[in-house]
């Protein structure tokens, strides 16, 4: 037997509270993150040698001082644009038109933080489940690959 009783009004309020506190704390960092990964093909890594001495980044380590948010650059609407050392220290800078929800989020990620405060403050390779950074980095590897042969098998035709 199903009892059809409808839940006290805060129990719904608590339960709408706990889902968007989900979504924002560990469901929107993870999606941005690797919409980063997939469209921009940023390495995961977010640990790091002890004997590195530069400050090198990857995706879950960016910081807020790593980017610039844009409602409008060049001619185009929701910009983000990326200054920062990558793998083997080297200088990646880019301007990038990104998805309304990917900007929303980036603004909700930056609030309140400071420029050396992580950008996914709540996010990492291992902690988080993303995968392993092998895993992501293959990944990538593979589909830019993919991607760039497909655009010269057609061009070639």
């Amino acid at each position: 037997m199903v009892l059809n009783v409808k839940a006290p009004p805060f129990i719904m309020c608590l339960n709408d509270r706990i889902t968007e506190m989900c979504l924002y704390n560990l469901v929107f960092p993870r999606a941005t993150a690797l919409y980063f990964i997939d469209k921009l093909a940023l390495r995961a890594g977010n640990e790091k040698d002890t004997d590195e001495t530069a400050d090198t980044v990857g995706c879950c380590s960016l910081r807020v001082e790593h980017i610039t948010l844009h409602e409008e650059l060049d001619g185009e609407e929701k910009v983000v644009e990326f200054d920062f050392l990558g793998k083997d220290s080297i200088r990646y800078q880019n301007k990038v038109p990104v998805d309304k929800q990917v900007f929303k989020n980036l603004k909700l990620f930056v609030k309140g933080k400071e420029g050396a405060d992580n950008l996914f403050d709540r996010l990492s390779v291992r902690s988080n489940n993303l995968s392993s950074r092998g895993d992501i980095n293959c990944y990538v590897c593979l589909f830019t690959l993919c991607r760039h042969l497909t655009s010269t098998s057609t061009s070639r035709t």
